[in-house]
């Protein structure tokens, strides 16, 4: 399998955040990444997906190294649109005032990307007859959906969650990653899924990485480090 992401000594800008991590990724893979409040997890999305300044360290996707890279430098890239976000608080990081359907457009047309809306929204389970109103009309979870929907018009290689399933009930939950399997069967895609629910991450991610402290304390297949925790911090998401 291809190597689509791949980590070498990545820093925050503030290394009390996070601080050498080493980490790969393969195409159609999905890796979820788990740790307590603060440990480091979401800061480390964000250094993937390019929305916060690196510290240190490299981040090379598909083979090219985006790390050095500033955010704005590379919302211009060509590989921009192949690595997409969506954030934990979903309404809030949706246009207020906007339809989703013209979000949807104006996602497209910025990235410079082909993506089919109703293909997206039909991936993300988001209902189109919903697609004309603005995010303060729709529910926590039809914002989840509509956020979700943007990030997959862009059509990414690495989709990236960041606690984005918890606003869903646990069908709607089951439903969502079942169309993100069928989508990643499709494209090829890799997924990661951020979070501390450990029962998603044993349904979800074949692979885990454990963060504490802005590192990785524990990573393996997903069944072998939650079943035998090694570190503190594994055994307390585990409820040990």
């Amino acid at each position: 399998m291809t190597v689509l992401l791949r980590l070498e000594g990545v820093a925050a800008r503030d290394p009390a955040r996070l601080a050498g991590v080493d980490l790969s990724l393969l195409a159609g893979e999905t890796l979820g990444l788990a740790g307590r409040h603060g440990a480091g997890k979401t800061t480390l999305g964000r250094l993937i997906a390019r929305l916060d300044p690196l510290g240190a360290g490299r981040i090379a996707l598909s083979g090219v190294e985006i790390g050095h890279m500033a955010p704005a430098d590379f919302a211009r890239h060509p590989l921009r649109p192949a690595v997409q976000m969506v954030l934990a608080d979903a309404a809030r990081s949706l246009p207020p005032g906007q339809s989703i359907v013209r979000t949807l457009e104006e996602t497209r047309g910025r990235l410079g990307v082909a993506g089919d809306g109703a293909a997206a929204m039909a991936t993300a389970g988001f209902d189109p007859g919903l697609a004309a109103r603005p995010p303060a009309a729709l529910s926590q979870g039809q914002a989840v959906r509509a956020a979700l929907a943007r990030a997959l018009i862009a059509r990414p290689g690495l989709l990236i969650l960041d606690e984005s399933l918890a606003a869903l009930d646990a069908s709607a939950r089951a439903e969502v990653l079942l169309a993100l399997r069928r989508w990643q069967a499709e494209t090829g895609a890799a997924l990661i899924l951020i979070g501390h629910d450990m029962g998603l991450m044993r349904l979800a991610c074949p692979r885990i990485a454990i963060l504490e402290g802005g590192r990785i304390v524990e990573a393996g297949a997903t069944a072998e480090v939650l079943g035998a925790p090694r570190h503190a911090a594994t055994r307390a998401l585990c409820g040990g």
